[in-house]
């Protein structure tokens, strides 16, 4: 299968997981919402089925979507992680633009690589100033006097949940897509600068050596299982169960 038919399929995955995990989740805070405002007795076994019985076409077809990544990791090619992506290019970038010489490209060539670059910053300005606009707007939220009564304290946190998940899913979206958009962007540079002859004496950077953290993981690892087996031995278990439960049932309001 062709790389670029690989990169749409994963891209079209990813999305897909993305819409209808957002979708999972909004479901399932609103399922946990009406148990909350059912009744007296909300928390009852007919209750919390005859709720979360509406949600389970969305559940299911979210846990369908997840058992299909796997099916499409198992069958399709090994590929990089977007993130381990993104920084492989900003890598290969910095070393081209070191060893490449653009003042012997062709008007043309140079001028694309500059549009690359210009909406490679833009797309990042985007993000930024999507996070900020997201974040001003819920905190003049938060800061209006009227948002808040103390005989609706329910309400008010509803209310500011949604403010949230409004505000915010705008920079989210701006970020995920920008992600991707940046990946392509740098792929055509990288295309392009290849096709530039090198400097006479070109002036590559150091390489950095990237520390090893199996050490740091093996301790901190060693050390996790060692405060397990003495919890075991020492009645741990039985205190974090009873704080569970006293939370549950004092802190969250379950009893």
């Amino acid at each position: 299968m062709a790389p670029n038919t690989i990169k749409r399929i994963q891209k079209l995955y990813a999305a897909a997981v993305t819409v209808i995990t957002i979708l999972a989740g909004l479901c399932l805070m609103a399922a946990c919402l009406g148990i909350y405002l059912s009744g007296d007795k909300p928390f009852s076994r007919e209750a919390v089925g005859a709720a979360f019985s509406t949600i389970a076409i969305v559940e299911y077809l979210c846990l369908g979507v997840v058992i299909l990544g796997f099916v499409l990791e198992w069958l399709l090619p090994k590929q990089d992680r977007s993130v381990r992506v993104l920084r492989q290019h900003k890598r290969i970038l910095s070393r081209l633009y070191a060893t490449k010489d653009l003042q012997q490209g062709s008007s043309l060539t140079v001028r694309h690589i500059t549009q690359l670059q210009s909406s490679e910053r833009i797309w990042q300005a985007v993000t930024i100033v999507s996070l900020g606009a997201g974040i001003l707007a819920f905190v003049v939220y938060l800061l209006s006097d009227d948002r808040f009564l103390l005989d609706d304290i329910n309400g008010c946190v509803i209310r500011a949940t949604v403010a949230l998940l409004i505000c915010m899913s705008v920079p989210f979206a701006c970020a995920t897509i920008g992600h991707y958009q940046r990946i392509d962007l740098m792929e055509q540079q990288i295309a392009l600068l290849k096709e530039l002859p090198a400097l006479a004496d070109p002036c590559t950077p150091p390489a950095k050596a990237t520390p090893s953290l199996l050490l740091p993981r093996l301790v901190f690892l060693a050390a996790a299982i060692a405060l397990l087996v003495y919890g075991f031995f020492t009645g741990g278990t039985a205190d974090v169960l009873v704080k569970a439960i006293n939370i549950c049932t004092e802190c969250v309001g379950l009893g």
